[in-house]
């Protein structure tokens, strides 16, 4: 397996797997007709909710569910013989080309904005990092302990929706903030990833240039702030004059982070600190 991008365009008769965006390795195919690399398909296998002993699969590309009954491990699942055989001839093929020139290949693609990660698959690496899944994170060291995040449950449902979100940030500390809690609402809009989450502050309000009088998060307002200049109050004095600007690649992850480097200004830590008791809700 290699990367997890894909490109918009892919067609089903394409050996590629749509999460790993590799050749296929020992596919399978789900009664949706989508294929996968068998390791692949084993990261999507969930458990129902109602029977312990029945679990399913969620095509991450159309959503429609394959039911495995106690087939947790894909013993059953087999691709056609056209399939299995054209990857196996591909897989022959690539041997041919170096691991670095697939790499830059891969990355020249994702740089050119020609790769986009399709919502849902998206949207599953991100809650397997929000619940640190195999010790994996998206929040980066400086915001550690500061920013958590995760999807909402959902009643009766096998499995959380990945469309609302909710999220906690812990003001800057030795700020005026420094002790507040702020609670945010997420929500995934239908063009995501090619456009950023919706972000709404809850409770308590809070005083920046990105956010309304609602609590709405623009986030192309978002002021980039370099937290490497914290004073002892905790805030930064100045801010870069620039602004966050969203990109396919990035996650929701990144647009808490940004947010909360932005509430480092020392303007903005001195003026939330007024209104920490008053709600959006």
């Amino acid at each position: 397996m290699a990367t997890a991008w894909l490109s918009q365009s892919i067609d089903e008769d394409e050996d590629v797997c749509p999460i790993c965006i590799d050749v296929y390795m020992d596919p399978v195919s789900l009664t949706c007709k989508h294929n996968y690399c068998k390791q692949c398909a084993l990261m999507l296998v969930k458990q129902k909710s109602t029977d312990t002993n029945s679990y399913y699969i969620q095509c991450a590309v159309c959503e429609a569910e394959t039911l495995l009954g106690k087939d947790k491990r894909l013993k059953t699942l087999k691709a056609s013989k056209k399939l299995r055989a054209k990857s196996k001839q591909k897989r022959e093929e690539c041997q041919h080309t170096s691991d670095m020139e697939e790499i830059e290949r891969k990355m020249s693609q994702l740089n050119s904005g020609c790769i986009v990660m399709p919502k849902n698959i998206k949207l599953l690496m991100e809650y397997d990092a929000s619940i640190g899944k195999d010790g994996k994170t998206f929040i980066p060291d400086a915001h550690n302990g500061m920013i958590s995040y995760g999807a909402e449950e959902t009643r009766g449902a096998d499995s959380p929706s990945l469309t609302d979100w909710h999220a906690m940030l812990i003001g800057p500390q030795e700020s005026p903030v420094g002790q507040v809690m702020y609670f945010l609402k997420i929500r995934i809009p239908e063009e995501f990833p090619k456009v950023p989450p919706v972000v709404n502050f809850q409770q308590p309000k809070v005083v920046m240039e990105c956010v309304d009088e609602k609590g709405l998060v623009h986030v192309d307002k978002i002021e980039v702030i370099d937290i490497s200049n914290i004073t002892k109050e905790g805030c930064v004095e100045v801010g870069t004059g620039k602004k966050y600007v969203w990109d396919p690649s990035h996650t929701i992850a990144d647009v808490l982070v940004a947010i909360r480097n932005n509430m480092h200004l020392f303007e903005v830590c001195r003026l939330s600190g007024t209104i920490s008791q008053q709600s959006y809700v």
